[in-house]
């Protein structure tokens, strides 16, 4: 399951809004490999969001759209709903990876998130798949106090 930020948010109680800060839709870049895995020549939709909770920044969103896999991202105003939750809703995906970690937040992302330089963040990077085709890639930057990972699974699975 992936969680839309809406519901993560408010499960929390707290109030939801989101700003889309950046978009452009560009050609794929060779820095983009790690994040998309794909060769060249393919159209990204780049997308940079903050998500708020209550009146605070809750999360910075940097996203990756395949717009080979996904070509209506290219056109979605993104208005009322988030890029994460749009695509939730709109884009089956097969396989998924998650990547977590903490780290001293840059300079850039903690102004934008109003941290202290070097604070500690909750970094998740998720990539999606619909078969061999990447979908997405996103990285959620949380500031650390604010965030939790907790999975539980039984014996076997």
């Amino acid at each position: 399951h992936i969680q839309s930020m809406p519901e993560e948010v408010q499960a929390l109680g707290l109030a939801y809004r989101f700003e889309i800060v950046q978009r452009r839709v560009r050609p794929f870049r060779a820095e983009d490999g790690p994040r998309l895995g794909q060769a060249p020549g393919m159209r990204v939709l780049d997308l940079t969001s903050v998500h708020f909770g209550g009146d605070k920044p809750f999360c910075l969103e940097e996203r990756l759209i395949n717009l080979d896999v996904v070509p209506g991202a290219e056109t979605e105003a993104f208005a009322e709903t988030p890029p994460g939750s749009w695509l939730i809703a709109t884009t089956p995906w097969t396989d998924a990876e998650h990547r977590i970690r903490s780290e001293a937040v840059d300079d850039r992302r903690a102004a934008i998130l109003t941290l202290p330089r070097h604070a500690p963040v909750l970094v998740i990077e998720r990539r999606t798949w619909r078969a061999d085709a990447p979908v997405t890639h996103v990285r959620l930057t949380y500031p650390g106090a604010v965030r939790e990972v907790v999975a539980r699974f039984s014996a076997g699975s």
